[in-house]
């Protein structure tokens, strides 16, 4: 009986997985169905001897940190209601870690999940974005917003760029002897590239851009070729020149990043926004640099700031602070802000120590992530970290950089 319960919550996984990208309204009643099995199972019995027990504590103090927020929060039903999106942060990464699941065979499984449910998220989009430029022929149909109509660009192309850390891993490490197969996942790899220089979501690329960089690295200090990761890079280029050159909406876009990424004045472009918004999150901060306002108080305190300030725009649009770190040191103090810390650089201490680079990128790409989003301020987001980080680590002995297994990167 248990051997199928057990079962059953593998498929469960790989289900969640598939399901993240497209439908995340349907993850928390399979979380509940998990929870239920683990219950049944009798797997919380290996809570009190879980590995990388830093990681379930720090989460629970994540949380135990908003509850205690609300008792000097002003604005009780919004706080409530951010404190059930951190529930995951308490149970999720305490049940993935208390179960028996250190199988290869089982992380190339959920991996495939998660890189299915985004590849069926990109045809999705691309046929919506298609059905919009046959109504209006615009090349901007099928870039930014209007190819993520669904789904919050940013977050999906933090989605794909896991997926290409998973194809990376699997390449190199998962023990795949199938030539097409691994063709094919080298295909899906440039695919999904090339769909996040489609979202034009800066964060998307710059992320793109530190995983292609290490990638580019590990495969050439092991082959010791230029040419294949020379050919990948020119294409990139002149794929995003060119999309840029064609679209006078995605160079503006890409021109207001880089006006205001080098000068003191705001403009109103997103990056404009967001830096008046990290402004006015920061001397919420400063003001109450111990407790925070509270949970749930942050952006009532945030559009105080703006009129403060003269913030008209940022205050008529309800600009919130696009900033993790930013968010919860303005709303927990400096004790949220060190655990999150900690919630994020803890695992990338354990990846340099395990010398597994495919959990180290998974986490950088959440920090970085951090900076221009308040990522993990929706329930889909906090539940997609919880739930992946604890079953990378539960790997971790089959995702360590190993020069030993399959050579190369590509397809040989």
């Amino acid at each position: 009986m248990q051997l199928i319960l057990r079962n059953i919550s593998h498929y469960i996984i790989l289900l969640i997985g598939f399901l993240f990208p497209i439908f995340p309204k349907a993850i928390p009643p399979l979380i509940i169905l998990y929870f239920l099995i683990w219950l049944i199972n009798g797997d919380y019995k290996g809570v009190p001897n879980i590995k990388f027990k830093w990681v379930a504590l720090l989460g629970i103090v994540f949380f135990l940190l908003h509850a205690i927020g609300l008792s000097y929060s002003d604005n009780l039903k919004l706080g409530l209601s951010e404190l059930e999106s951190k529930f995951s942060f308490l149970l999720i990464p305490m049940m993935l870690l208390s179960r028996p699941q250190n199988y290869l065979g089982k992380i190339r499984s959920i991996m495939a999940s998660v890189m299915i449910g985004c590849f069926v998220g990109s045809i999705i989009s691309l046929w919506g974005a298609f059905e919009n430029y046959l109504e209006l022929p615009e090349l901007y149909q099928f870039m930014g917003g209007r190819l993520f109509s669904n789904v919050h660009l940013a977050y999906f192309s933090l989605y794909l760029n896991v997926c290409i850390l998973f194809i990376f891993w699997l390449l190199n490490y998962g023990q795949l002897n199938d030539k097409k197969l691994r063709y094919v996942l080298v295909a899906l790899g440039a695919f999904f590239a090339f769909m996040i220089l489609l979202s034009t979501s800066k964060n998307g690329i710059l992320t793109l851009l530190i995983d292609l960089i290490v990638i580019a690295w590990i495969y050439i200090k092991r082959t010791g070729k230029w040419s294949i990761v020379l050919a990948f890079t020119a294409a990139i280029v002149l794929f995003f020149t060119g999309m840029i050159n064609k679209s006078k909406w995605a160079e503006d876009r890409f021109t207001e990043l880089v006006e205001n990424a080098f000068t003191n004045t705001n403009g109103q472009g997103s990056t404009g926004v967001r830096k008046i918004a990290w402004s006015a999150t920061l001397d919420v901060a400063l003001e109450h640099p111990l407790t925070g306002v509270g949970t749930g108080d942050v952006k009532q305190e945030i559009f105080k700031m703006y009129e403060k300030k003269g913030e008209t725009d940022a205050f008529n649009r309800q600009i919130g602070p696009h900033n993790q770190y930013l968010q919860s040191f303005a709303e927990l103090g400096i004790l949220g802000l060190s655990c999150l810390v900690l919630i994020l650089f803890y695992p990338l201490y354990l990846s340099i120590k395990k010398k597994s680079i495919t959990i180290f990128l998974f986490v950088l790409a959440f920090a970085v992530a951090c900076f221009s989003e308040s990522i993990l301020e929706r329930q889909a987001r906090i539940m997609f970290f919880n739930f992946f980080l604890p079953i990378l680590l539960m790997h971790i002995n089959h995702l360590k950089f190993n020069d030993s297994v399959l050579p190369t990167t590509l397809p040989s």
